[in-house]
């Protein structure tokens, strides 16, 4: 994984606990475990940002800003021996301790579609209950919204394979809020002051949501297709195999067999000592700027189908090459990666308001330790942000 230390234990720390409260630090722990389990074949990277997706697509806005900074991949990873095989009920458990649920459209410009088997009517779907708890309704809605919130491996599933597992944790959890509200839990003041935090984090996600949208114009996607299709003119591309060795000797003798008529990929399964070998040395379509120069240099000389007739030497070891296909590579039609750029368009105009909200507001910064003063940001005019009110 290329990083040490942190584990699980980083998001159980005394700061994280004390904010979210002991129970649900654990429930979150466990959860990591099981929920990051889906990773068998992926890096750590993608199941932590699923399971960050999850986080963020929360319900519960007070926990959100918490676990994802905890859940930053520039922190150290989970370790690879606590990912475990994935389970539907592992994931509910997440969902029941309040972690996952229905995501959150204001930050969604391009939310992922719905199955088929979760595409009721809107009207229909919230008049439809497919459960009761001390005489509370669970509506069909609150199910697809829930199915919506987990990993896409999941999520593939579809909504007819987990459908009683997903309505179950949605029982549990209707059954844990009525049972609290009895108790007058909703007047406890430590749910007033995460409702509090809940609050600041919708108002924020929803003032800045207004501000984007106000900007996000059709126009202005057109204008960001067009720079990216002038930045990125038709590029030379080569699809190859190759077989990674670190010896030169062997890579000889692969060479001479390859050459010889020998299949190619099943070599590169038998031989290759590179992560590509499960797929019979396949590296798709590069460019010449995408891989080393010695590499690329090979690679590019060959017509299609030819071997490299000497092994070729970089930093990785010895490769043989083999150029399956030659070609151009262009942009796409605007319409079919124009939610690509529209949320590429989005990302850019909330980082803009932010910096420049940001290098306007009054703020004092100060050391870690509280007793010195901070330098301030340069400030800029490109915004004026609203005056100050009633906050």
């Amino acid at each position: 994984m290329g990083r040490r230390g942190g584990g699980v234990a980083a998001v159980g720390n005394r700061e994280w606990r004390a904010r979210v409260g002991a129970p649900y630090a654990k429930v979150f722990r466990i959860g990591v475990r099981a929920a990051a389990g889906h990773a068998e074949r992926r890096s750590a990277e993608a199941a932590i940002r699923d399971l960050g997706n999850l986080v963020l697509n929360s319900h519960l806005c007070f926990m959100r800003s918490d676990c994802a900074r905890l859940l930053r991949l520039d922190r150290p990873l989970f370790r690879k021996d606590l990912f475990m095989k994935p389970s539907i009920a592992a994931v509910c458990l997440i969902v029941l301790g309040g972690i996952a649920a229905a995501p959150a459209a204001a930050q969604n410009p391009a939310p992922a579609p719905t199955p088929k088997a979760a595409k009721p009517a809107a009207k229909k779907s919230k008049k439809i209950v497919v459960a009761r708890v001390e005489g509370k309704p669970i509506y069909r809605y609150e199910v697809v919204q829930a199915f919506q919130g987990l990993p896409p491996n999941f999520r593939k599933r579809g909504l007819d394979a987990v459908y009683e597992e997903v309505l179950e944790t949605l029982i549990k959890r209707k059954m844990m809020t009525i049972y609290g509200r009895r108790e007058n839990y909703h007047k406890n003041a430590e749910v007033r002051r995460r409702m509090k935090i809940a609050q600041d984090q919708i108002i924020r996600e929803v003032y800045l949501d207004k501000l984007i949208r106000k900007y996000l114009t059709e126009d202005r996607v057109r204008a960001h297709y067009d720079e990216f299709v002038r930045r990125n003119p038709p590029t030379d591309v080569v699809r190859a195999r190759h077989i990674l060795v670190s010896s030169e000797e062997k890579a000889k003798s692969l060479t001479k067999q390859a050459l010889g008529g020998k299949d190619f990929a099943e070599l590169a399964k038998s031989n290759s000592e590179g992560p590509s070998a499960s797929r019979g040395g396949d590296l798709g379509y590069f460019a010449k700027g995408e891989m080393v120069k010695p590499f690329a240099d090979a690679a590019f000389d060959l017509k299609k189908g030819e071997v490299t007739k000497q092994p070729v030497k970089t930093k990785f070891g010895w490769h043989i090459i083999k150029a399956e296909d030659r070609k151009k590579r262009e942009v796409p039609p605007y319409k079919k990666i124009k939610p690509r750029m529209r949320q590429e368009v989005w990302a850019k105009l909330g980082e803009n308001f932010l910096q420049q909200y940001r290098e306007q507001a009054k703020v004092e910064r100060f050391t870690f330790d509280g007793k010195k003063k901070l330098p301030k940001m340069p400030v800029s005019t490109a915004v004026t942000p609203p005056k100050a009110g009633k906050q």
